[in-house]
Parts: structure tokens; sequence; C-alpha cells
């Protein structure tokens, strides 16, 4: 299943940390990062967890948040380029945080709920 709680953070503005999604369930997730621009883009995940965590959208994750960090998609020009997040577990109310620092790269996160 296809999870981010608002379509437009699927593709954030430049050099802005956004709240992506938002775990309403334990789950798996992953997310395929791409990126279409005519320029090198480089991209963060940070996982927030709920449990004693406060956090703005929009504020710096601590450093301990980080999933991943830099990671460069590079550009060929006009045929967009991939990166795969490895899967993580999320606790229900945990946070997934994403930056870009270039406009037009698409998240696409994606996994599935556990379920009793």
């Amino acid at each position: 299943m296809r999870m981010v709680d608002t379509e437009a953070n699927r593709m954030p503005a430049s050099n802005s940390y956004k709240l992506y999604y938002t775990a309403t369930d334990p789950s798996h997730f992953a997310m395929n990062v791409c990126n279409g621009k005519a320029s090198d883009a480089h991209i963060g995940v940070w996982l927030i967890e709920a449990a004693g965590t406060t956090w703005i959208d929009g504020a710096t994750p601590a450093p301990y948040q980080i999933v991943h960090e830099n990671q460069r998609i590079e550009s060929d020009g006009t045929d967009g380029n991939g990166w795969v997040m490895p899967t993580c577990v999320l606790d229900a109310g945990d946070r997934i945080v994403v930056r870009t620092d270039v406009l037009g790269v698409t998240f696409n996160g994606h996994g599935f709920k556990f379920s009793s």
C-alpha cells in the first residue's frame, strides 16, 4: 500500500524538512525516491519516534533520528534516476520526515501494516 499523509508531500519544497507520513499502525515502511531533474539531488530521510519525541513540521530533526542523509541521486538530464530506501519498522505514531536540495524530487513511500 502507498503510505503518505498528503499527496503534496510527495514532492516537497527544496531545502525543507517535510513530514511525509505518520504511522497509524505498526508497519513495515520503505520509500522509492526519483530525481528526474537536470541536476543531482541530495536527499535525507528521518524517523521521528512517537514515544517521548516532540517535533514540529519544518524543524530540523535530531541527529539520532537519521535513517539516511546526503544520499546523492544523480541526474542524467532527461531520464529519472531513483534510489530505494531500506525498509524500516514503524510503531503507531512514528513519523517519516524527508528533505531534498532540488525541487521536483518525488518520494513514494510504501509498505504494509501489521495485523493481528
